[in-house]
């Protein structure tokens, strides 16, 4: 039960909220009843924290089906917990320990290089790539931006109606597509649209597409001919923040799509920006 519940389930996607939680442990969403004498699923009104993400998760499990609990848990839930003749009251945990060899050899730093090989991390960084990012020219707050979208932490509508935060995951630009990771990034015809034009100012030759522009806020990916990696960075880390700062303020729960003068303003507000933080020659 103190174990962290995505170790207990499979079918989770990249965008489902427990990859942002690892940590999250499997006795808030899981409990012993003592009254059945099995493991049950907690029901909403037994939700100590995140309601709403337990809540979606008791649907993926129980009703669509998607997600599903690891085999080695069924048991607890199917049959009464076995009975151990093993006398608990004169065991002497501590004194097993030093029975092996393994736990006379523990030190700590073994310890966290063993949980290090562990870890799982979806990006595999040169050291030319992270060089590349944080000596760019590009603003720190837009270094910070693309950081969150390299990490997934991108509050796009689909991911805030799961957590009660919206009612509706329309994008709030375009007002017509589903408000996902990759809409937020790039695919809203909108974003698309000034996406285009900024790039245009500095790119007109190259075939900056959709699917490039998405692989490097979301990988950090560098196109092959691109040579000069610091002004590309600071091109689209720009763009990209700028964005960001248009959303919040146009705001996330607006009906209405993006205004005319809106779209109008940002290319040439954008390349000002962008201008200032590149050498005159570039």
């Amino acid at each position: 039960m103190r174990l962290p519940l995505h170790k207990l389930l499979t079918g989770l996607n990249d965008d489902h909220w427990l990859k942002r939680h690892p940590k999250f442990p499997a006795n808030k969403f899981l409990l012993f009843d003592s009254h059945q004498q099995r493991l049950r699923l907690r029901v909403a009104s037994e939700y100590p924290v995140y309601r709403h993400l337990c809540a979606s998760l008791y649907q993926e499990i129980l009703v669509l089906k998607t997600v599903h609990l690891v085999p080695g848990v069924w048991p607890h839930i199917l049959h009464l917990p076995s009975h151990s003749s093993l006398d608990w009251t004169n065991f002497d945990f501590f004194g097993t320990l030093g029975i092996t060899d393994k736990w006379k050899l523990y030190h700590p730093s073994t310890y966290r290089q063993q949980q290090q090989q562990l870890v799982p991390s979806e990006h595999r960084f040169t050291n030319v790539m992270v060089k590349a990012l944080w000596s760019s020219p590009a603003h720190p707050a837009a270094r910070t931006v693309l950081y969150r979208a390299l990490s997934r932490c991108i509050p796009h509508k689909t991911y805030l109606r799961t957590i009660g935060s919206v009612e509706t995951p329309i994008c709030p630009f375009c007002a017509q597509g589903i408000d996902t990771l990759r809409h937020f990034i790039v695919d809203c015809p909108v974003k698309w649209q000034l996406w285009q034009t900024v790039l245009s100012q500095y790119y007109s030759n190259f075939p900056l597409t959709s699917e490039i522009i998405y692989g490097t806020v979301r990988y950090l990916h560098l196109p092959h001919f691109i040579k000069d990696r610091s002004k590309y960075i600071a091109v689209i880390s720009t763009i990209f923040w700028q964005m960001w700062n248009l959303y919040w303020l146009h705001g996330s729960q607006n009906p209405s799509p993006l205004s005319a003068a809106s779209i109008e303003r940002f290319p040439s507000r954008t390349v000002c920006l962008i201008d200032k933080l590149l050498p005159t020659n570039s």
